[in-house]
């Protein structure tokens, strides 16, 4: 469960990064290492806004994926100024993690443990 959580952010970020970046080259953001996601999940743990706003890029990804799937590009537009609003309150550290986690093969154990840290920041939001 917490490495479809953990894709679907990926996949959320990437969606809605691509979507403006057409004809840019293609630089590769650096893979996040464990100490880096480690450290950007304390951050967010730590402080309240921050955690509601990674919760609520949670409950989004549900809505950007089914407005993807019902190609409603109205929805894609809300949904994305949205996301980019809690984004910002994460910071830019949250954006560079993110934007490597397309680096990282989730099914090796440097995944696994990425993914474990990421689950328990997810468990702080229910």
């Amino acid at each position: 469960m917490y490495c479809k959580t953990l894709i679907g952010v990926a996949i959320l970020a990437a969606t809605t990064l691509g979507a403006g970046a057409e004809g840019e080259p293609a630089d590769q953001p650096p893979k996040p290492t464990l100490t880096d996601v480690r450290h950007l999940a304390d951050e967010i743990a730590g402080d309240k806004s921050k955690l509601e706003s990674y919760c609520s890029l949670g409950k989004l990804h549900d809505e950007m994926q089914q407005a993807v799937e019902n190609n409603d590009l109205h929805a894609i537009d809300a949904l994305t100024e949205r996301i980019n609003t809690f984004e910002q309150t994460l910071g830019p550290e949250y954006d560079r993690v993110i934007d490597g986690l397309d680096q990282i093969d989730l099914n090796t154990a440097e995944g696994q443990h990425l993914a474990d840290v990421f689950k328990s920041l997810q468990d702080k939001c229910e």
